[in-house]
């Protein structure tokens, strides 16, 4: 009886491209936005700030997944950060965003994100 060695695991590099692929495939119907996003990246526009709003399910956290891979791809760093996630402070999102400042911040959920109106402002807290 032979024996069979197990294969080896995918390469996580690999893998992943392979997946991202697959995503960027499938995402389909905003390269208009994506083109803004592209050229804010790139310096080819003076928009500096890009809002993606609308009710759930419409595909904003795709949107922004691919906004992260174009950056990405094109040599930037990001910071992506999901508000619901965090404590709704100054420091909170700092120490989110880490030491290291990004070319890029992608805020998911940034709607509960609302300026303090109670101490000195530097906050922020939920509705």
């Amino acid at each position: 009886m032979a024996v069979v060695e197990p294969p080896p695991p995918p390469d996580r590099g690999r893998l992943g491209a392979l997946l991202d692929g697959a995503r960027d495939r499938g995402f389909v119907g905003r390269e208009e936005q994506l083109a803004a996003f592209a050229d804010s990246v790139r310096g080819a526009s003076d928009v500096r700030l890009h809002l993606v709003h609308g009710p759930g399910g419409i595909g904003k956290t795709t949107l922004l997944d691919a906004m992260a891979r174009r950056a990405t791809e094109g040599g930037r760093t990001i910071a992506y950060l999901d508000a619901r996630e965090l404590s709704c402070t100054a420091e909170a999102v700092t120490a989110a965003i880490g030491e290291d400042t990004p070319d890029v911040l992608l805020v998911d959920g940034y709607e509960v994100l609302r300026p303090s109106t109670a101490g000195s402002g530097s906050g922020c807290c939920r509705p």
